[in-house]
């Protein structure tokens, strides 16, 4: 008999897309799987679309709980979840109907299988796929490749898209960390990687991440950003650590080190943050001075966009100065000429 999944849906506030998702769930081609409904405390009709699903298709369970975030009504899921095997999905995303099926055909024995996910963002219609550059099992010894070859789009950073043992996370103790307000996705993974003795890379994407970019926690300012990236590196350092073999190269290390500072300098010019100038400066300095750290790794980085060699650039000669003054330049045209951008953005992409 074909071994059951449990497919766990943090619901806050989704009533606009919460039925397409849980109908896209419910197409599966793969047909021993549960849905849990994990509704967070909404204050709109999630609850009441929630119970609806329970009582037209069995194979919906629910539960309401106190607002706590979305790793917390994952936790919550996990613990609830009867099947072998745990997958996720968002309240507001979609998946197409070879979603578990993906995942659980040929895939015996294996403690975790990564596909690819889509990203759409709806105000411009682009659309970016995101799969492994590999489709291969990989051993224990061999988990460095497997991470090497899920490539810089995010497919570590996120838990869609992947099929988790429950038994591991259980044996384990791994959960979602309820102290991070982001990140809790990719230091989950990094923690179940590094007790992994199997990995499946799978070239398939079957899964629609939705960007709405309205009050999402990837567009919107985080004052506490710093401390965010650099637990987010500290997991990857970890990770690092716990699966490296000598001989084989590590090339997601050093990616992560440019992404996360990359994202403290873009957080300090969304619309939203009040610092001044000289509070900006304070924070450029800190996240150069980590760069200049790290430099070895970052000029070894192979092809690099313009945005990336600019901030090397910048942190290299190490002026806060010039880099603020570049840096306003550059967002206030982002923010002024915004369909121009996204026009051109959509067109790189």
């Amino acid at each position: 008999m074909a071994e059951m999944v449990s497919v766990i849906v943090p619901v806050y506030n989704s009533e606009k897309y919460l039925d397409a998702c849980v109908e896209s769930l419910l197409n599966q081609v793969y047909t021993n799987f549960e849905v849990i409904l994990v509704n967070d405390g909404s204050t709109d009709k999630s609850e009441e679309i929630c119970d609806k699903w329970k009582k037209r298709d069995d194979r919906i369970r629910c539960i309401s709980i106190m607002n706590g975030g979305p790793s917390n009504a994952k936790n919550a899921g996990i613990e609830l979840a009867k099947g072998e095997y745990i997958v996720f999905c968002d309240s507001d995303d979609m998946v197409s109907a070879s979603y578990l099926n993906d995942m659980m055909c040929n895939t015996e024995g294996m403690d975790l299988v990564v596909t690819g996910y889509n990203i759409q963002f709806v105000r411009t219609g682009e659309k970016i796929i995101n799969l492994p550059q590999k489709e291969k099992k990989y051993t224990q010894d061999e988990r460095i490749d497997a991470v090497n070859e899920m490539g810089n789009g995010g497919i570590i950073n996120v838990d869609v898209g992947k099929r988790y043992k429950k038994s591991l996370l259980e044996e384990n103790k791994i959960t979602f960390d309820l102290r991070l307000p982001t990140g809790e996705d990719l230091k989950f993974n990094c923690e179940y990687i590094s007790v992994c003795n199997s990995i499946m890379l799978i070239r398939k994407s079957s899964y629609e991440y939705f960007r709405r970019d309205i009050g999402s926690q990837v567009s919107s300012y985080k004052p506490n950003q710093w401390e965010i990236s650099c637990k987010c590196l500290e997991c990857v350092e970890k990770l690092s650590a716990c699966i490296s073999i000598e001989g084989k190269e590590n090339m997601f290390l050093p990616a992560f080190y440019l992404d996360y500072l990359l994202v403290c300098i873009n957080n300090l010019y969304r619309p939203e943050c009040m610092l001044d100038r000289s509070e900006k400066k304070c924070e450029i300095k800190k996240v150069f001075k980590a760069a200049r750290n790290k430099m070895d790794l970052l000029e070894a980085i192979p092809n690099k966009s313009y945005v990336q060699k600019i901030f090397i650039f910048f942190a290299k000669i190490n002026s806060a100065e010039l880099a603020w003054m570049s840096y306003s330049l550059l967002f206030w045209g982002r923010y002024k000429f915004e369909n121009s951008y996204l026009k051109i953005r959509k067109k790189i992409i």
